[in-house]
C-alpha cells in the first residue's frame, strides 16, 4: 500500500512524455489533427505545475509559436478538454486553470495564494470533517464547518475529487439536515442513536430526513 504523494517535479516530467506519446496516438485513432501548436500548449500544460490558466500558457507557448494567438490557447484547451485529454480546474478561482493530469488523482489547494497541486493519493476515497473537537461524545454540531463541506462538495460534483465527503460529531435530528444540505455523503451519529429507546428506528428516521433535502443522496 502506499501513501499519499504530491507528484514531484520528476514524476511530472516523466509523465509528461508519456502523455504526449499518447496523445498523438489518441489523436490519429480519433482523426484529429496533430498539430504543433496542440502539442506545444499540451506539453506547456503537462511540464507546468501550477495548473496555469490560458494566459499563463500563452505566454510560455509564444515563445515557440511567436504567431499564435490567445485565442487559439483558448481553443486548445477547451478543445483539449472536450475530448478527454486535459482537464478544468476552476473552485476557488475567478478564472478557469487547466490541468494535463488525466490520471485519477486529487488536488490540494491553498486557500490563501490558491496554489494548485496533484495529490495521488490511491487509498484516499473518503474525506472526513469533524464538527465537534475530537475526543468525547455528546458535543454539540459546529456549523461552521459546513463551509469545508461546501467547498469538498464543488469538489466532488465538478470531478476534481472522487471521494464520499462525511461528517462525525453532534449528527442528530436537529443537525442533520443542515449537514445533507451542504453536501455530506455519509453521516456519523453516535449519541443520537444508541441514546434513542429504539436505535434502528432513530436510523430510518436519521436517514429519512438526510434524503429529503440532499439533492445527490440515494438513502
Amino acid at each position: 500500500m502506499t501513501g499519499p504523494k504530491l507528484l514531484s517535479g520528476h514524476g511530472r516530467g516523466d509523465y509528461a512524455e508519456a502523455r504526449l506519446a499518447e496523445f498523438v496516438a489518441n489523436c490519429r485513432r480519433k482523426k484529429m489533427a496533430v498539430t504543433p501548436q496542440r502539442l506545444a500548449v499540451l506539453r506547456a500544460l503537462l511540464e507546468s505545475g501550477d495548473h496555469p490558466h490560458a494566459d499563463r500558457i500563452y505566454a510560455h507557448v509564444r515563445r515557440e509559436h511567436p504567431h499564435i494567438s490567445l485565442a487559439t490557447v483558448h481553443r486548445t484547451l477547451e478543445r483539449l478538454c472536450d475530448v478527454g485529454e486535459a482537464n478544468k480546474v476552476t473552485p476557488l478561482h475567478e478564472t478557469a486553470r487547466y490541468d494535463g493530469n488525466t490520471r485519477p488523482h486529487h488536488h490540494v489547494v491553498c486557500v490563501r495564494c490558491k496554489r494548485v497541486e496533484d495529490l495521488e493519493a490511491p487509498e484516499f476515497d473518503t474525506l472526513l470533517i469533524m464538527s465537534v473537537e475530537p475526543g468525547f461524545g455528546g458535543q454539540a454540531f459546529i456549523p461552521e464547518v459546513l463551509v469545508k463541506v461546501g467547498i469538498a462538495r464543488r469538489l466532488v460534483d465538478s470531478g476534481e475529487l472522487t471521494i464520499l465527503v462525511e461528517i462525525d460529531g453532534g449528527v442528530n435530528e436537529d443537525t442533520i439536515e443542515q449537514a445533507a444540505a451542504a453536501g455530506v455523503d455519509c453521516f456519523v451519529a453516535g449519541s443520537a442513536v444508541y441514546g434513542a429507546d429504539d436505535p434502528a428506528a432513530a436510523v430510518r428516521s436519521l436517514r429519512q430526513q438526510a434524503a429529503a433535502v440532499s439533492p445527490h443522496l440515494r438513502l
